[in-house]
Parts: structure tokens; C-alpha cells; sequence
């Protein structure tokens, strides 16, 4: 009933539940299957269809008897895995049956953190309304904010600063948000810390400010006092609702308006 795939280690249920073949994953829970079962790394079938959206197997999972709160070896739950892949049902869901809204992973991450950095902004509204943590640090000292600066999402940014997010807070070598988008090379992150107020002369434990740490001229040129406006107004469509800069988009240097 529990026989494994090599060498990932999914039984059938994981294969039935997360391929949305629900009757085949019915017939396996009735007949005995465990639905916390655990994969090779610790991912039990409900982590799967967190990820992948299957609303109607999670369900059936949890009338099963599934823990909403199974960590896999990396510690993460199932809220995790749905917050980081943007399924807003499952997370609601999820919810509703009681999931730990402040649960850590293996590195102190919270599922806000994994919308943060991944740039779900659904996700990350739904959390906060549900009343997450909005400064909840990792063991890095890496908050929300922090994540979504750090990979670069400004429409989220400016989502958790509005929800009350600090925006100079530090993680634990001193680095704040801006000093993270800066290093990261994310212009239009470091636009948007501007235009909310960031400071750009805070400086870290190593004694350096965002300017030092710049990777890009770009990024250099906001820091300095100027806006950065794109050539093209073409835009990719991020996964998490966010126009990021493009490969090979040319970028002018304006003055910035007083």
C-alpha cells in the first residue's frame, strides 16, 4: 500500500492526490494508506498538492486524517509550500483547518517570508489580514521586507511597507533593505525603498552604506539622487503580479525632481 519510487520515495497516494486522480487517491486512503506518509525528503502528499494547487486532494486529505502542520526535512509545512508557489486557495484552506501562521522552517523562515521573497502579493495581503507577523525574522535576521528586497520585488516592497513593515530594519549583519536591493543589483527595488522614504546613508556592522555595496550603475545613480526610467515600456509579467527589469532593457539616468 506504501510501496516507494526509487529514489525520491513517493508511495501511490503521492502520486494519486498531487496528479489530481482523486479517485485512485480515495481508494488508497480507504484501503489503508497513511496520508502523512513521507517522501525521501520528508514531503508527505499534502505538501504536494500545497505546491501544486490540488485543492479537492487536499481536502480529501485532510478528512483522512493528514496533519495540516507536517513538516518535511526541511522543516517546512504545507503553508509554506502554497504561500511560496501562490495557491491562494490552498492557503486559505490551509487556514481554515488550522494551520500555523507563524510556523518556521529549517532556517526560521515564516510562510510570509517564502510570499515575500517569491513575490506573491495575493498571498502575502491574505497572511497579513490573517494577521502574520509582519516582522517576524529568520535566523539570518532576514524579515519580509528584507526577503522581498533582497530578490528584488519592489510591488511587494511597497505592499509591506504600506502594511506597516520598517523600513530600516536590519538583518543580522546590519543590512537593511536597501543595502539588499542595492547589493542585488534590483533597481527599481531600490526605487521604490526611495520613493517610501529609506534612508541611504545607514551603514552596516562592516561599516558600509547601500552606495558601497551597489552592483550596477543603475542602482548607483538612485542612491546618487536620480530617478531610472526604461528605454521601453515593454514589460515580462512576473509569476507573483510584478514587472521586473528585463535582460537587455536599456535604461536612461534622469536628474530626480526636487
Amino acid at each position: 500500500m506504501d510501496a516507494r519510487t526509487q529514489p525520491d520515495g513517493l508511495t501511490p497516494l503521492h502520486l494519486a492526490a498531487s496528479g489530481s486522480r482523486l479517485e485512485c487517491a480515495r481508494a488508497l486512503l480507504l484501503a489503508g494508506a497513511a496520508p502523512d506518509a513521507a517522501a525521501a525528503d520528508g514531503r508527505a502528499a499534502l505538501h504536494l498538492c500545497a505546491a501544486r494547487g490540488r485543492l479537492f486532494a487536499a481536502k480529501m486529505l485532510l478528512e483522512h486524517g493528514a496533519g495540516v502542520d507536517q513538516r518535511c526535512a526541511l522543516g517546512r509545512s504545507p503553508l509554506h509550500c502554497a504561500a511560496e508557489e501562490g495557491q491562494h486557495e490552498l492557503t486559505s484552506l490551509l487556514l481554515s483547518r488550522g494551520a500555523a501562521l507563524e510556523a518556521r522552517d529549517a532556517e526560521g523562515c515564516t510562510p510570509l517570508a517564502c510570499a515575500a521573497r517569491a513575490g506573491r502579493l495575493e498571498l502575502a495581503d491574505l497572511l497579513l489580514a490573517r494577521g502574520a507577523g509582519r516582522e517576524e525574522a529568520d535566523e539570518a535576521g532576514l524579515t519580509p521586507l528584507l526577503w522581498a528586497a533582497r530578490e528584488g520585488r519592489p510591488a511587494m516592497v511597497s505592499a509591506l511597507q504600506r502594511a506597516g513593515c520598517g523600513l530600516e530594519a536590519a538583518d543580522a549583519r546590519g543590512w537593511t533593505a536597501l543595502m539588499h536591493a542595492a547589493a542585488g543589483g534590483h533597481a527599481e527595488c531600490v526605487a521604490a525603498l526611495l520613493a517610501r522614504g529609506a534612508l541611504r546613508d545607514v551603514t552596516a556592522a562592516d561599516g558600509r552604506s547601500a552606495a558601497d555595496v551597489a552592483a550596477s550603475e543603475e542602482v548607483a545613480a538612485a542612491l546618487e539622487g536620480r530617478l531610472i526610467q526604461a528605454a521601453s515600456p515593454r514589460r515580462e509579467k512576473a509569476r507573483g503580479g510584478q514587472a521586473p527589469l528585463r535582460a537587455g532593457t536599456r535604461y536612461k539616468i534622469v536628474q530626480e525632481r526636487a
